[in-house]
Parts: C-alpha cells; structure tokens; sequence
C-alpha cells in the first residue's frame, strides 16, 4: 500500500461530498471526540445541536479539528483533517442560512429539520446553529502498491 499526501483541491472536493464528520475539541487538556453532520460552503462547515458538553467546550475553546474519512479497505481509504473556528450563529438570518444549507442534505439530523427562532412549544429556542471556518487542511490517502 501507498500513502500519499491529497491536493488541496482534491480536500476541498472530498468535504463538499461528505456529510459526516469527527469533531475534536478540548477543554483544559481533555479532548472530546464526537461525530456530527454538516454542510459545507464558502470555507465553513454549517452543524446543528442541542445545548451540551461539546458546545459548553467549544464556546471556551473555540478552536476545533474535523476529521473527514473515506474507507473502502485497508488498501483504499482517504482522510482529511480541518483546523477551524467555531462561531456559533445568533442571528436570524445566519442561522436561516445554515439551516437552508443543512436541509440540502439528504441524512441530516431529524431534530434538525427544526426551523431556526422559536417552537411551537416554547417561546426559546432548544437547538442552535454554529459555523466552523476552515483555517487549514491536509489529506492523505492510499493505494494499493
């Protein structure tokens, strides 16, 4: 098997077509792995979620890393990883905006398909929208020898 490093376009090409992805954040030297759904626009990762550990993490330590794979074998996988911001979206209209991206795909989380502002059952709103910005990537992949 040979390993090899990815183009950046050939990154950027592999994040438009996925959906899911591994996000790493920390806080004070414990790191927190989770996976979540996105879309991808204009160098940001759009995600939804509910309050909890990863967001109470991520608003006191906003800098992230994504990890976005293809695996077919042993021998044919592909790997990217993002270093990004994480910036959560309060406005009305960022936060349209991430959900009209998020309903483009075709798995997103069904809690997610929740209009951004408040619900019919409540006068707050229980999820939230955030962005991650991409500040740097590489990938890598293989095959067979």
């Amino acid at each position: 098997m040979i390993v090899r490093e990815m183009r950046e376009g050939d990154c950027y090409a592999m994040i438009r077509s996925g959906t899911i992805a591994r996000l790493a954040c920390a806080r004070d030297g414990q790191p927190y792995l989770v996976p979540i759904q996105y879309a991808y626009t204009l160098n940001r990762l759009f995600s939804f979620s509910l309050p909890g550990r990863k967001i109470e993490i991520m608003r006191q330590n906003p800098k992230v890393c994504l990890e976005i794979e293809e695996f077919s074998d042993w021998q044919h996988w592909r790997c990217v990883l993002v270093e990004g911001v994480y910036h959560e979206l309060v406005s009305d209209q960022d936060r349209q905006q991430a959900w009209q991206e998020l309903q483009g795909r075709v798995d997103w989380w069904e809690p997610g398909a929740l209009k951004p502002g408040p619900q019919q059952l409540t006068d707050e709103r229980s999820h939230l929208f955030y962005e991650i910005v991409i500040n740097s990537l590489s990938g890598r992949q293989s095959s067979p020898a």
